[in-house]
């Protein structure tokens, strides 16, 4: 029961966030609805990051968490690890998830240090669920007589509905440890609100009795 009271919380959660993205846009920042999770498994550390979105004057949807799709959600941006990327050429992927959709890009981070290329595919998972597969292989520049080091790996990525930023994601790439993007082991997921158990319609909500009526008056009461 506790699982699926989470499943239907979480499910409340992503029609909440993806009617945020496919609102009229009016509002420039909406309120954090949940919170996305970032632990680095190379050096243990843990960032959590309140999930916000912000509509940009073209309509696009920009979350805290560095990700960004259009109105038709197709990804302009999104988390790796560590890094935030987008695309220099090339398709990324539209949520939700399409069955056997695949493409490749050429790809920087936002900061611009670091570039290669993703290539990547929706693969059909259990109950009928498509989890997103690419192979990633990044380099920079170490100077001007220095040559370019690449690292290489994947990333794996689960989605719900219209939500733009994975529910779950994990991040595996090797490279040297100095001179070029280095190496990142990360794992993201998002954190839902607390689940409310499941009450009987009697029963008290948050711990509180609820208020009582007074008793009706009696006959005899009434006469007094």
């Amino acid at each position: 029961m506790k699982n699926s009271l989470h499943r239907l919380a979480r499910a409340g959660s992503t029609l909440a966030l993806g009617a945020v993205l496919w609102g009229s846009g009016a509002a420039l920042a909406q309120a954090p609805i949940a919170k996305l999770v970032v632990r680095d498994l190379l050096t243990g550390g843990i960032e959590r990051i309140p999930l916000q979105s912000f509509t940009l004057p073209g309509g696009n949807v920009r979350w805290s968490s560095g990700d960004m799709a259009s109105p038709q959600g197709q990804i302009l941006a999104w988390r790796m690890g560590q890094r935030v990327y987008v695309p220099q050429d090339g398709s990324l992927w539209k949520v939700p998830l399409q069955p056997g959709s695949s493409g490749e890009a050429r790809i920087e981070s936002r900061k611009g240090r670091v570039g290669g290329t993703i290539r990547w595919k929706a693969v059909a998972a259990a109950e009928g669920e498509l989890t997103l597969e690419a192979d990633v292989t990044l380099d920079s520049v170490g100077g001007r007589f220095m040559p370019r080091v690449a690292a290489r790996g994947s990333w794996t990525a689960r989605y719900e509905g219209l939500v733009p930023v994975p529910v779950e994601a994990r991040t595996v790439i090797r490279g040297a440890s100095q001179g070029g993007p280095g190496s990142d082991r990360s794992e993201s997921q998002l954190e839902w609100p607390a689940v409310e158990p499941e009450r009987g319609p009697d029963e008290p909500a948050w711990g509180f009795e609820p208020l009582k009526e007074p008793p009706p008056e009696t006959a005899a009461e009434s006469l007094r």
